[in-house]
């Protein structure tokens, strides 16, 4: 493959081979691999591996990628970097499996004849060592299409650099657009940044925000999510907070008189010894 190839929005699963088992990408300097999903792919380990990509001698840019659950027989579950020194950043690698020398992470990232990639702002099992690395479960929400639960950490926790900010509303910099979220800040893995493929909304999403009005009152004011559902408990006040989410639907609060707790679902909303009243918009 020669040139400077873009390969985006694509989910690689599946594959095999005695090396490169998911894609295999072989002097192509400069190119970018982007807001793609690279998962249970699977190499015999020959040559350092590479279960989901093996990147041959040129460097090229690695930006929000998922890379999870490859295996490779020998070295580099996930990737191996051969002879480059190619750039890593906003991705998520984690799940995948390999043999090697564990301190210095060979089963997830084989560095091959010199290979050292520039690894930052990523969730990687095992550690790296690069700027703003962690090591925490990514909290996904399904095993396809690997988007992120609402407590992954790996939300807005993407190089802050504007040019990596996700994409959002037009006309309101608070909401960004579906698989991406929480705020503005760059969400490591394939659905963070400028690029990624954004969700159609479906017909039957529900409007935007929810007025709240109760008898009982509450001790003080907090958020839970848990099994699908998000809980607000109140004190004496309603609250609309900007851009807390459910995967589909968007749930504001304001402050106004009221009390209760109440639990809300992306199609819907359940509550007890609640008022509700839907919103068009809210301010």
């Amino acid at each position: 493959m020669l040139g400077l190839p873009y390969i985006a929005n694509n989910i690689i699963t599946e594959n095999s081979g005695r090396y490169a088992g998911g894609i295999m990408i072989a002097y192509c300097e400069g190119m970018t691999l982007e807001n793609n999903v690279i998962s249970y792919n699977y190499t015999t380990g020959n040559f350092g591996g590479g279960g989901g990509i093996y990147v041959d001698w040129e460097s090229i840019n690695i930006i929000n990628n998922t890379i999870v659950n490859n295996h490779s027989d020998g070295t580099g579950g996930g990737l191996c970097i051969t002879g480059n020194a190619g750039v890593i950043k906003n991705c998520i690698i984690y799940g995948n499996t390999g043999n090697g020398n564990t301190a210095t992470n060979e089963p997830v990232i084989r560095k091959r004849f010199e290979g050292n990639p520039d690894v930052s702002y990523t969730n990687i099992e095992g550690g790296w060592d690069g700027e703003e690395i962690m090591d925490a479960l990514p909290l996904f929400i399904d095993t396809i299409q690997f988007k992120l639960s609402v407590l992954s950490p790996s939300i807005d926790a993407g190089d802050p650099d504007p040019i990596y900010f996700d994409q959002t509303l037009e006309g309101n910099l608070n909401i960004v657009l579906l698989p991406a979220q929480g705020f503005l800040l760059n969400d490591m893995g394939a659905y963070g940044g400028p690029h990624y493929q954004v969700y159609e909304a479906p017909i039957d999403t529900p409007p935007v925000g929810f007025a709240f009005n109760a008898s009982s009152t509450g001790p003080n004011f907090d958020l839970k999510y848990a099994n699908g559902l998000l809980e607000i408990k109140m004190d004496k006040s309603e609250y609309i907070c900007p851009a807390v989410r459910l995967d589909r639907a968007f749930f504001f609060c304001k402050k106004k008189n009221a009390g209760s707790s109440v639990s809300l679902e992306p199609n819907g909303f359940k509550a007890s010894r609640l008022v509700a009243k839907k919103l068009d918009a809210c301010n």
